[in-house]
């Protein structure tokens, strides 16, 4: 079965061969990323992938936020798999790709014309977050691969910035509200 149930009480359907994107919707987009813990819930409190998409959604060029916020979608439908493993699933990247392309068909969001340079923005804000995530959330300096978030921000990373580690109910309201204002933007 690659169905899914989701909040709104729409069959979602994961399989690569479905096109549809009748299922899609942003408030069940935004409960389920909502309710997911980042970093597999091993971070100190609660920290969710609506609330991280936001975050994400401010560092990159304005022109790129709605794409930021997005960027994470897919696990509204797939789940979240830390890093590590996705490394080792590549095939999971292909279908996360996939449904991230339905979602962004369903939502009105043009991915056809988006450049290399554009997706290397949204990833290396990825990063940049996952820096200022693990600082914050781990109380320890990131590491490895992860961009060095006092090059971008000298001075340590601005108040607005700071993870909140807000209840689910919020994270959704917030994801929701960044969303709609983005949405607004574009017209």
């Amino acid at each position: 079965m690659t169905q899914i149930l989701t909040h709104s009480q729409h069959l979602m359907n994961l399989s690569p061969s479905d096109a549809s994107i009748d299922a899609i919707h942003i408030d069940d987009i935004a409960t389920a990323l909502a309710k997911q813990c980042r970093f597999n819930g091993h971070c100190q409190g609660f920290y969710s992938v609506a609330e991280h998409s936001v975050l994400v959604s401010y560092l990159v060029p304005d022109s790129l936020a709605l794409k930021g916020l997005l960027h994470d979608a897919a696990e509204a439908y797939m789940g979240d798999l830390v890093s590590p493993v996705k490394a080792v699933c590549p095939e999971y990247g292909d279908m996360e790709m996939a449904v991230l392309r339905r979602i962004h068909k369903a939502l009105g969001v043009d991915t056809q014309h988006i450049t290399g340079r554009e997706w290397l923005d949204i990833e290396e804000a990825d990063q940049l977050a996952r820096a200022i995530e693990f600082e914050a959330l781990f109380k320890m300096a990131p590491t490895g691969l992860w961009l060095n978030r006092s090059r971008v921000f000298p001075a340590g990373v601005p108040e607005h910035l700071q993870p909140q580690c807000l209840d689910w109910q919020a994270a959704r309201l917030h994801f929701i509200q960044r969303y709609d204002e983005l949405r607004q933007g574009e017209f």
